[in-house]
């Protein structure tokens, strides 16, 4: 997977999120994490594969995007108009990820998508709901 990009939306811009290079290297059916700081810095339990500042995601008109080293799209989420299809961050309770249901179904389908209930991943203390760097409780490992 050398080569591939993570992308975020940013006005009608893509920003380069992560890339993967030799250093890199992913088991199928893993879970990768990308973070703004380290473990010791943040709520996360374990280091994230990738660290940078310059990550921030939004909580309205959000899209990310999987590019091969091509260039051609594999993978996306949401449609990058209004609220992200999953997920909350409501003052006063714990923020909560987005979780895709069906690994193998659209991540532009907002049907595939759902707000985390479980918490797995973070500092015990950390008001967060989501698994990061773990299978959530909805994933359908199924793929073709």
């Amino acid at each position: 997977m050398s080569g591939w990009t993570l992308t975020s939306l940013n006005g009608t811009q893509e920003q380069v999120i992560a890339r993967l290079d030799s250093r890199h290297s992913l088991a199928p059916q893993s879970f990768v994490v990308i973070s703004n700081y380290p473990a010791t810095q943040s709520r996360l339990v374990f280091d994230s594969l990738f660290q940078t500042s310059a990550l921030s995601l939004p909580n309205t008109k959000l899209r990310l995007r999987l590019r091969n080293a091509s260039g051609a799209l594999m993978d996306e989420v949401d449609d990058g108009v209004g609220a992200p299809f999953a997920g909350a961050n409501v003052s006063g309770s714990p923020k909560a990820s987005m979780e895709r249901i069906v690994l193998s179904g659209s991540g532009a389908d907002k049907s595939n998508w759902r707000t985390a209930t479980t918490a797995r991943g973070f500092d015990p203390d950390a008001p967060m709901l989501g698994t990061p760097g773990y299978e959530n409780g909805s994933v359908n490992m199924s793929s073709s």
